[in-house]
């Protein structure tokens, strides 16, 4: 039995704002099934994005409720909604999303965060052929513990046992460098973690002063 040709319909609007909770029901009612599980809609929502581009949606609702989507232009296509068309088509993914975000957001809220504060030691390492290290110092803290000042400290080192080319440092806490000035530093985290950039792809953040540190080719 040959199965009938159904015509595509489309619906277009000039911004996705325009596009109703009606309009999406009409979309997602043009579904019908092709065989025992394959699916395809015959209907499609046309919107045009802030970037002035015209975009497709479709929707495709199986017989347990359950809905896929796809999305985008002729050139860049993929299943799955943009946010700002799940707030549109799908509503309720779209608050669960939201919340998401908000609850990834509350971990990083002040009462998660650790600050740095006068006195605490900072490691850095460096270095591809050789690993070397770095130490630092919290000199100042702003009121808002998000800005602090380093200065650099000396390091002693001794050397590391059956290797001539290796040797352990470690910071000499209180003790700075004599060409070391204050720097200042915006404080940044991850995972409530603090860090400092000291550099082009250096970051700085806490260590143990007392820990030796295996250096490589350190002179």
């Amino acid at each position: 039995m040959a199965t009938a040709t159904i015509e595509p319909e489309y619906k277009k609007f000039s911004t996705i704002d325009e596009v109703t909770p009606a309009d999406v029901e009409w979309l997602l009612a043009g579904t019908y099934r092709l065989g025992s599980r394959a699916y395809h809609n015959s209907r499609g929502i046309y919107y045009t994005s802030k970037r002035g581009k015209s975009k497709l949606v479709r929707g495709y609702r199986f017989d347990n409720g359950n809905v896929e989507w796809e999305s985008g232009t002729l050139r860049n296509w993929s299943n799955g909604l943009t946010l700002e068309e799940m707030r549109v088509f799908a509503p309720s993914e779209y608050e669960k999303r939201v919340e998401r975000k908000a609850e990834a957001k509350r971990k990083q809220d002040e009462s998660e965060k650790t600050y740095f504060k006068v006195g605490d030691v900072l490691e850095s390492s460096f270095g591809y052929d050789a690993t070397l290290y770095d130490f630092y110092q919290v000199v100042r803290v702003s009121a808002s513990r998000k800005t602090v000042w380093l200065r650099e400290l000396r390091q002693e080192t001794k050397p590391m046992n059956g290797c001539p080319c290796g040797w352990y440092c470690r910071p000499v806490v209180g003790s700075f460098r004599s060409d070391a000035a204050e720097e200042r530093h915006t404080v940044q985290w991850w995972d409530g973690e603090p860090y400092v950039k000291v550099g082009y792809g250096t970051v700085a953040s806490p260590c143990d002063p007392n820990k030796w540190f295996e250096a490589d080719d350190y002179h």
